[in-house]
């Protein structure tokens, strides 16, 4: 983001809560968090943020959301409201306001890296002007498709893959889907890669084993991993393994010869 004329925000909402994160592009400041659980919570977290930076002129903001947009609308996951562009506009008292998707923020970045921002997990090199995806598995799975337009310059589109159907791949995985599927009917694949998903399937491998479930942590399960807990281990091992699966999926439908993974 570089402003043009006039100081510009950004801000982004996303998450269990929404949670507002709204940086000044030029000079750049530290990120701030607003809980946000409804309209009036977004304007008051807008508001408070306003104040806080001595009620500047704006002349335009850039938002980021979780979740689908509509017709100019705001549609977040997990929450039964909508926000438009209209109502941004009045509230923020600026004349301009771009509305994106969090991960094609995320995706539109990706050019812009340098190489030591960036790591290498596998394959060989990326080819030059072709198809990346960008995926993150956060609270729920997260993607991006990025196309080079011809002129140097990049396009890119959100998804949804994480609502796709979870595919097993062994008889394991067989066996923790029908867990799964017991428990919540149709099973997508961030039930098992996510922060969430990690729990679902440690959860899932204990009642393979004959125990009930016990609650626990995305990070209780990444420190008994590190003490060589086996099931622990194996958890993080599954996830793994799906998360790889579901990578190459995305590779093999939209010919992506590169990708990049977003871990927040």
């Amino acid at each position: 983001l570089t402003p043009t004329h006039g100081p510009r925000h950004r801000r982004d909402i996303g998450g269990h809560d929404i949670l507002g994160r709204e940086a000044r592009v030029q000079p750049r400041q530290a990120t701030r968090c607003y809980a946000c659980s409804n309209p009036d919570g977004v304007r008051e977290g807008v508001g408070r943020r306003v104040d806080d930076n001595a009620n500047p002129e704006l002349t335009s903001w850039a938002f980021a959301y979780c979740g689908w947009g509509v017709g100019g609308d705001v549609d977040p996951v997990h929450y039964r409201f909508k926000v438009g562009r209209g109502s941004l506009r009045t509230l923020w008292n600026v004349p301009r306001v771009n509305i994106v998707n969090e991960f094609v923020a995320k995706a539109l970045a990706i050019p812009v890296l340098g190489e030591h921002e960036r790591v290498q997990v596998c394959g060989g090199h990326a080819m030059p002007e072709q198809v990346m995806v960008i995926l993150g598995p956060t609270v729920g799975f997260g993607g991006a498709l990025l196309a080079p337009d011809g002129m140097g310059r990049w396009t890119a589109s959100h998804c949804e893959g994480g609502h796709s159907d979870l595919a097993p791949c062994n008889l394991l995985e067989i066996d923790i889907l029908k867990v799964l599927i017991t428990k919540y009917g149709h099973v997508s694949r961030e039930r098992a890669v996510s922060i969430p998903g990690l729990i679902e399937l440690w959860q899932c491998l204990g009642v393979l084993e004959g125990e009930p479930e016990t609650d626990i942590d995305a990070g209780q399960i990444i420190a008994l991993a590190y003490a060589e807990d086996a099931r622990a281990m194996q958890a993080v091992r599954i996830q793994t393994e799906i998360f790889a699966g579901t990578a190459s999926d995305f590779a093999l439908i939209t010919g992506a010869t590169a990708g990049r993974m977003s871990l927040d």
